[in-house]
């Protein structure tokens, strides 16, 4: 398991010198928790546009004001972010370095972890408790388990990337060894369950990750080289297989992302694809296709036979099955060799 150990943020500790990675640790840590606390997970998007952490003068502008009577986030964002915009001018250097004792270090680094520690997101979503409000039945639920892990076990993967994979429950119903599993979802609040689960029951092989699959994130950082995309770093990961349950009509039908271009996105990822196709009657793509209003014949298109035809581009079917009990199609498909990476 590679660690990475920044040796350069060691230093001697010098008597009332103040911990100057202080302000860093506001703008990389502290900051991004409180955003997602007051506006929401999702707002931590905003830190690919500020790589060295969020400002503290744009910090303190975003939270509320009442947040100016709490004594914790009075002394770590609103004073820091009024002495930065005081000296954002000084070019000179002559602010003078304050001075701090070795106790007032440690009061303030207790302060930050009592803080932090009980910190909590407030919100609820659409996707957070998705299994609990599926349109399956339980029969065609454990019949699709059943079917995954015939699958899983012809392939034998050792990694897996779950697109749209929640809070990790299909990954977990493999009943076979894995070495590594990327589980994504664009739902903040399932990949923090999933996150959880992984604690408790100690898991060590899953990742969750939060990802828009029609928004995935760019490369970015000078030359665009200091952080790759997500889907180089895919590309690199070259999963065994790759999982897409109960998306593809959510990229059609929300994202209007025809199939040819789905296929596309799914063929740079691993050789093996199990993808489920929600017929068109499914009640799922018929409330998606009622919000189209007035340009739902725009969507006939959305059929099995047209996504057959399109993935047929960059994949062969090597088996489909239609789920007993539901209007749903669970596709084997095996990437074509004049479209490996």
């Amino acid at each position: 398991k590679a660690i990475f150990i920044d040796t350069l943020s060691f230093d001697f500790y010098q008597e009332n010198k103040p911990w100057r990675a202080y302000k860093q640790f506001l703008m990389h840590f502290l900051a991004p928790l409180l955003l997602a606390k007051y506006h929401g997970a999702s707002q931590l998007k905003l830190m690919s546009n500020y790589l060295d952490g969020i400002p503290l003068p744009l910090m303190a502008s975003l939270l509320p004001k009442k947040t100016k009577l709490n004594p914790f986030l009075f002394s770590n964002i609103y004073l820091p972010a009024k002495f930065e915009s005081k000296h954002s001018e000084d070019y000179q250097g002559k602010a003078k370095e304050g001075m701090l004792s070795k106790s007032g270090q440690i009061k303030i680094i207790d302060s930050l972890y009592a803080y932090i520690k009980d910190l909590k997101l407030n919100e609820s979503s659409e996707w957070g408790n998705y299994y609990t409000k599926t349109n399956y039945s339980n029969s065609a639920f454990l019949e699709k388990e059943k079917i995954l892990n015939r699958w899983s076990n012809s392939l034998s993967p050792k990694t897996i990337i779950d697109v749209g994979g929640n809070d990790g429950t299909f990954v977990r119903s493999i009943k076979m060894e894995l070495e590594q599993a990327i589980v994504c979802d664009i739902d903040n609040n399932a990949v923090d369950s999933n996150f959880y689960q992984m604690k408790k029951q100690k898991e060590t092989f899953m990742l969750p990750m939060v990802l828009d699959v029609l928004n995935p994130s760019p490369a970015i950082g000078v030359n665009n080289e200091e952080r790759a995309s997500f889907l180089k770093r895919i590309s690199n990961f070259n999963p065994d297989v790759t999982i897409a349950l109960a998306v593809i009509h959510h990229i059609t039908l929300s994202g209007n992302v025809p199939f040819e271009m789905s296929a596309e996105f799914f063929g740079k990822f691993s050789n093996h694809l199990i993808i489920e196709f929600p017929k068109r009657e499914d009640s799922w793509v018929q409330r998606l296709l009622n919000t189209k209003g007035e340009f739902k014949a725009h969507f006939d298109f959305y059929n099995f036979h047209t996504f057959e035809t399109a993935y047929a581009t960059y994949f062969e079917i090597v088996e489909k099955v239609e789920i007993t009990d539901s209007n749903r199609v669970l596709y084997l498909l095996k990437r074509k060799d004049d479209f490996q990476n």
